[in-house]
This record gives C-alpha cells, sequence and structure tokens, in this order.
C-alpha cells in the first residue's frame, strides 16, 4: 500500500493492523506521526523537503523499515530534537540515491534497541545502517558509558578509533563484536544505486564500514560510508570517528543473495558451479517461513537452479523471461513454475516431493512435459498439475507412464494428473507415450470413485492459481480412469487424470476383448457418465462432460 501525505499536518497515521509491506511518501508533511505495520515499510523524504519536518516515525517491530532520502542536503533527524518533538522508533536504516550529496543522519543509540538487524539472530547485539555517501555524516549520540570500540572495514580489517590498524587477534575479537547486514545489503545497494543488477551495486558493499559501540556488555553497529560523529546527550562532540573508505568486500557479496521478509528470520542463497560447469542456485531459508520467490533472468539459459526450502515452504519460479535449457528442481514442500507470458515450456522441471504445478496464463500456451518437449527434448519429472487461464485455448501434453506411482488400498500401482485449464474449445489434455493404455471410467465431479481411481489433489491450490471464483476444480474437474495393458493383458497400473478439457489419448488402446476386461473388473462404484477414447485413428475430438 502506497499512502501520500501532500501537505499533512499533525494528524496520526496507524496502519499497525497491517502485515504487507507499505510506502509513506512524505510530501512536505509536517509533525505528523506515522505508525506502521508489521511488513517492511519504507518512508520517502520528497526532494522538495530537507528534513523530516518534525514527523514521527515509528516503525513496526519485527520488520526492517527504511528512510529513503530524495534530496541532496537533507537532515534525517531521528533523535527529534531538532524540531522539539518525540524521537522516532523501529528506523533499521537511511538511504540516499548514489548521486545526492549532503545528508546527515541524528541516532541514538538508544533507538537501537528495537532493531531487528540483529546478524540473524547470531550476533552480538542490534545494527543500524546509515548509507548516505562518502560526503555524508551520522551524528551518534550515546549514554557516557559507550564508547567506539573499534572499526571494521568491508575488507574485514580491524582498527581503532583513531585509526590504528589492529593485529590478528584483536580484529578477530573486534569482528566477534560486529553486528553483520549481510541479509538486507543487497535491499539497501537497490535502493541506493537505482540498480537491479547486482553487479552495478558493488560500490555498496565496498564502501559500508561497521563502527561498534559498546558499554561492556551491550554491542550496537553503525554501518555507514559517510563520517560518524560520537556526541553526549547535551550535544557535544566526543569523537570524530576514523573512516576507512572504501574497499574490497572479505567475501564475494555476488556469490550470496538475501531479502528480508515480514517474518523473524532470513532467505538466502548461494551461487556456486555443478560438476558439469554449469552455474546453480542453491536456496536456503534456515528457519524462515517465507516463500522464495525466483525470476528467471531474460535470456538466462544453461543454468540449474535448486529451489529448497526444505518443510517451511514451496518456491515460486518466474519461467516468462527464460532462454530455454535450464534444469530447474523444486523443493520438498511443493512449487509453482509460473510460465508467465511465455506461451510454452522451455526449461526442464524437475519438481520435488510436493504437489508441483505449472502455470501457463498466455493465449495457446503449451506445456509439453514428455520428452517430444521441441524445446527441450527432455521430460519434465514429479509434476502433478496444469493450471491454464479461461479463454486462452492451452495445451498439454503428458506421458502418463512417467508420472509419480503410488500404492492403492489393493497394492495396485496408481498415479493422478490434473489439468484445470478452463474448459475452452480449443482446450486439450494429450496422452504420449509408450505403452497401451484404456480409458475405462469417468466421473463427474462429486460422484463416487471407481476402483483404483485416485482422490483429487491439493484442490485449493488449483483453485488459488486459477483467475475466477466460480469455475473451481472441485465443480468443474471430471475425472477419467486409465489402465495400462502389458503383453499378454496383464493390467501393470492406473492414473486417473482430472480436467476440464478434451483429453486425447495418443496411446494404444486395449483390445475390445481387454476393455472389457478391464471394465469389469473396475466397474464397482464408476460413474455413469464414459466417453469415448479417442485415438490415434480418430479425427474427432471428445470433450469431457463438465458440471
Amino acid at each position: 500500500m502506497q499512502i501520500s501525505l501532500t501537505n499533512s499536518s499533525g494528524i496520526i497515521v496507524d496502519t499497525t493492523a497491517r502485515e504487507m509491506n507499505d510506502k509513506f511518501l512524505l510530501e512536505n508533511s509536517s509533525y505528523d506521526t506515522i505508525i506502521a505495520g508489521g511488513g517492511n515499510d519504507t518512508f520517502v523524504v520528497a526532494k522538495t523537503s530537507a528534513s523530516l519536518n518534525g514527523d514521527v516515525l515509528r516503525g513496526g517491530a519485527n520488520s526492517v523499515n527504511v528512510v529513503q532520502v530524495m534530496g541532496s542536503g537533507t537532515d534525517i533527524d531521528l533523535t527529534g530534537a531538532s524540531f522539539g518533538v518525540a524521537a522516532s522508533s523501529g528506523i533499521e536504516a537511511v538511504v540516499a540515491h548514489t548521486a545526492l550529496t549532503g545528508e546527515t543522519v541524528e541516532v541514538n543509540l538508544a533507538q537501537l534497541q528495537g532493531s531487528t538487524l540483529t546478524d540473524a539472530g547470531a550476533g552480538p547485539g542490534k545494527a543500524f545502517v546509515a548509507l548516505i555517501g562518502a560526503d555524508g555524516q551520522v551524528n551518534v549520540t550515546s549514554g557516557a558509558a559507550f564508547r567506539l570500540v573499534g572499526v571494521m572495514n568491508a575488507a574485514g580489517q580491524g582498527f581503532s578509533a583513531a585509526g590504528t590498524a589492529l593485529d590478528g587477534a584483536d580484529t578477530a575479537t573486534l569482528a566477534s563484536e560486529v553486528t553483520r547486514i549481510d541479509d538486507v545489503q543487497g535491499t539497501l545497494a537497490t535502493d541506493y544505486t537505482g540498480k537491479l543488477d547486482p553487479t552495478q551495486q558493488s560500490y555498496a558493499p565496498g564502501a559500508l564500514s561497521a563502527y561498534v559501540f559498546s558499554n561492556g556488555s551491550t554491542y550496537y553497529t553503525v554501518w555507514t560510508d559517510g563520517t560518524v560523529n560520537q556526541l553526549t546527550p547535551a550535544g557535544a562532540t566526543v569523537l570524530t570517528a576514523f573512516r576507512p573508505g572504501p574497499s574490497t568486500p572479505a567475501t564475494d557479496v555476488l556469490g550470496a543473495f538475501s531479502q528480508f521478509s515480514k517474518s523473524d528470520s532470513w532467505a538466502s542463497g548461494v551461487l556456486g558451479i555443478n560438476p558439469q560447469g554449469l552455474t546453480t542456485l542453491k536456496l536456503d531459508d534456515g528457519n524462515s517461513l517465507a516463500y522464495a520467490a525466483i525470476q528467471i533472468k531474460a535470456g538466462a539459459s544453461g543454468t540449474v537452479i535448486r529451489g529448497d526450502s526444505g518443510a517451511n515452504g514451496g518456491d515460486w519460479f518466474g519461467l516468462g523471461g527464460s532462454g530455454g535449457g535450464n534444469y530447474i528442481y523444486g523443493t520438498k514442500a511443493g512449487d509453482i513454475f509460473d510460465l508467465q507470458l511465455s506461451a510454452s515450456l522451455a526449461d526442464i522441471l524437475r519438481g520435488g516431493a510436493g504437489f508441483d504445478v505449472v502455470f501457463a496464463k498466455a493465449e495457446g500456451a503449451d506445456v509439453d512435459l514428455t520428452v517430444n518437449n521441441p524445446n527441450t527434448g527432455v521430460a519434465a519429472t514429479n509434476i502433478d498439475a496444469v493450471v491454464g487461464s479461461a479463454g486462452n485455448g492451452q495445451t498439454v501434453e503428458i506421458n502418463p507412464n512417467a508420472l509419480t506411482v503410488t500404492l492403492d488400498s489393493t497394492g495396485a500401482k496408481t498415479s493422478v494428473f490434473e489439468a484445470m485449464l478452463g474448459g475452452d474449445a480449443g482446450d486439450t489434455l494429450t496422452l504420449e507415450g509408450p505403452g497401451k493404455w484404456a480409458q475405462i471410467a469417468t466421473f463427474a465431479p462429486g460422484d463416487s470413485l471407481p476402483t483404483h481411481a485416485t482422490p483429487l489433489e491439493s484442490a485449493a491450490i488449483l483453485d488459488g492459481l486459477f483467475p475466477g471464483s466460480t469455475h473451481t476444480a472441485e465443480n468443474s474437474l471430471t475425472g477419467a480412469l486409465y489402465e495400462s495393458v502389458g503383453a499378454r493383458g496383464a493390467i501393470l497400473k492406473y492414473v486417473t487424470i482430472y480436467s476440464d478439457s478434451t483429453i486425447s489419448n495418443q496411446l494404444a488402446s486395449a483390445s475390445p476383448a481387454l476393455l472389457a476386461q478391464a471394465m469389469a473388473q473396475t466397474s464397482s462404484g464408476a460413474g455413469t457418465s464414459s466417453p469415448a477414447v479417442v485415438t490415434p485413428s480418430e479425427t474427432s475430438a471428445v470433450t469431457l462432460a463438465s458440471t
């Protein structure tokens, strides 16, 4: 949500009931009190404002709240002293664009007590960031018990407050006292540079230095690329800290990424090279409850992407800009492979143990999950469903032999696949692959299941992806039971197809005698409707009845 406070004065804005990310535009507002909710919120100070103009900012708990500065020479006084108002609270960072000059930030160490920048729970204290340029200043007010114990640059070299380089042991001690901000550097660098490409964001992690303040038991780290002045509560300068200046980061910051969410912890990832020499992306969420979102960069190809957030949630993969040929591995929790505006599947999908769905909303989109995929020549695996959109004439190809197999109560091998495309005239689900498959029963939504049929799975996920409220999986998908028949009529396994589209069986059908035998074996509990089987020799399309 975006809230514009144009020339407002003396009002209270309270969004504490919201858990989503909000942006507050402080358009020449003055003496307002803005109380943010549980999301990661941004307070934007307009280019025409030289200060907060008496506004009091209250960032929400368990979130990262940022003040964005849009004009040069701006003074962000979070202590409230400049205007005789209450101090702001819950602000983790102040970021000014790289092109701006002469910014100042005023902060009291006591305000860091509520900071959510805590080194993912592993650090000794709290942190604050002022990313304002080399000509910026940060005035840190502290009680008499606090002193600056040291400064560490981006390369990991420690210095005393006066600038004396520390030896290895003292540097290691200082490093243990630093509260790191790796989890938000990427986000801050994007705001600072205005660039989404990480290769163009190298200045921020190279320029920020860590200034560690302590009273002997509590540690606060102020990260900035500007000059740090320590002030007494009365405003007298205690010292001007040594500033190391830009340096090469100690770790390869472009080899890892992370993004904060409203949860208490962090989602992160590591780039690497697999034995075949392909670039890989391995996600790791620690104890985060956040779903990871991975958007493949336009034209990217030949990359292995592994989404692995464990039992805490699946991942969303944006495939619209893919150059094709990427191997994409899902999680144990289930994932969404979104083709976005792409009209075909150009990547090799490897679903995990959960419920994995391909989402295709483009007109005429074709989701070919078989080895006959013209873009890849490789079959997808462990994909459980395809969701399309109404009115777009989409098609799907699957190999029923390759679906995940389980055993039913009788010990028979069974599997299930779901295609919710909208029920339009052009929607078709085609069965491809080796072997003989016979359609032996069909059943409408709500009917009793035929023997060996598998129940509809994860309907809520299909309903959530499909646009529209009345066309749901529960009332729109007709079930069709197929039987695989081997040599000498041996029953191999069963697959249940749920779909609202035409089903075209391009596999060899069983002989009439075998089909009659199979019908007799599975007649118990079967529905009354039984659409014809479409074989390669037939030209007419047969659509399963839907309700």
